[in-house]
């Protein structure tokens, strides 16, 4: 089973899947966990060994399970035209590239896992925030939203709704300056925040090959978590 958190940057996604790991932990489920902080190894304290895997992030395109996958990832990278606007530093080479490295190592994980998987970026995420890198190259997305058809196991697309403005105010409390997603700011941010809204719902639209729900990210954790068990399914 794969639990793959969407929605807006700042939204809770990331509290909320801590919570859900706890949870099926309880329940006897062995769980991974995949996100930004897997994918750069961040919890690894060993530095031969993150930068290892570091190396195997870089290769992962390479591997014959994915080569479909990352073609298409490759042919958007090549195709697209930079954003004229206060996006430029979001949308440039380098930014854009570690964006494509990300979808092709979730892909590869959900493909092969036979783990309990729980992402706080999950591929629709990572598939909105890289195809709003480019003014092009949404025929290439869409056409990689289709290839979740060829993962075998079962996922469970969960829509973390949340206002704009309420994001907005948890972004500013949040007060972290680590990306370059995170400086943006005023209009600007409420700007992308609405493209990342109706891009995020459009590409939810084109995944025909997961089970979905929405959640109100106002409600108690603890709720939410339960709300998804339920309405998720027993995992055998």
């Amino acid at each position: 089973m794969i639990y793959e958190c969407s929605g807006l940057p700042g939204s809770g996604k990331s509290t909320l899947v801590e919570e859900l790991s706890n949870q099926l932990r309880k329940d006897n489920k062995k769980v991974k966990q995949i996100g930004t902080d897997s994918f750069w190894a961040v919890k690894n304290n060993n530095k031969i060994m993150k930068t290892i895997i570091k190396v195997g992030r870089i290769l992962q395109p390479l591997k014959p399970t994915n080569w479909k996958f990352s073609l298409i990832c490759m042919q958007f990278f090549f195709k697209r035209t930079k954003p004229a606007n206060v996006f430029s530093s979001y949308s440039s080479n380098y930014e854009t590239f570690i964006a494509v490295l990300y979808c092709i190592y979730l892909f590869d994980e959900y493909r092969r896992s036979d783990d309990v998987i729980v992402s706080d970026e999950g591929l629709l995420q990572a598939l909105t925030s890289l195809s709003l890198k480019s003014d092009s190259g949404l025929e290439e997305i869409i056409n990689l939203v289709h290839m979740k058809q060829y993962i075998k196991t079962t996922s469970l697309q969960i829509y973390c709704k949340l206002s704009i403005d309420e994001t907005i105010n948890r972004l500013k409390l949040r007060n972290r300056t680590t990306s370059n997603f995170d400086q943006i700011s005023g209009t600007n941010l409420s700007r992308y925040l609405e493209q990342h809204k109706s891009r995020l719902e459009f590409l939810i639209t084109e995944d025909t090959f997961s089970k979905k729900i929405e959640v109100d990210m106002n409600e108690p954790t603890e709720n939410v978590v339960q709300y998804i068990l339920k309405k998720g399914g027993k995992i055998v």
